[in-house]
């Protein structure tokens, strides 16, 4: 399992599948929300907005990521991210719900990780 949430955050960082709307779009659930590193909160719309306009790949690694299940259906993906273009290491958590057949992120958050 930790292979496909990985493979499925690791989508939001790529520029060739955010230029789509659609795939966004299902990827995201419906009640998606996010804490961002600024401390604000954003919506899935919000998310969208701010993804679709991305002009090239994010220069992001995952790191020391672990999963633990929820339950059936959920699981919460933890790990640590190096963004290369931005020198920036941050604490993430995502949580991750499979309904019909489908498996999206309904919340994420990022922590930038001070040493």
């Amino acid at each position: 399992m930790i292979d496909i949430l990985i493979e499925r955050e690791s989508k939001l960082f790529s520029y060739e599948f955010c230029n789509n709307i659609e795939h966004i779009n299902d990827i995201l659930h419906q009640d998606f929300m996010e804490y961002g590193t600024s401390g604000r909160i954003y919506n899935k719309q919000q998310c969208i907005n701010f993804l679709k306009d991305l002009k090239t790949d994010r220069n992001i690694e995952i790191h020391h990521a672990s999963y633990r299940e929820l339950s059936d259906n959920s699981w919460i993906l933890n790990y640590i991210s190096k963004d290369n273009d931005n020198n920036i290491v941050s604490n993430r958590t995502s949580i991750w719900i499979k309904e019909e057949n489908t498996i999206q992120l309904l919340f994420h958050q990022g922590t930038e990780a001070f040493s």
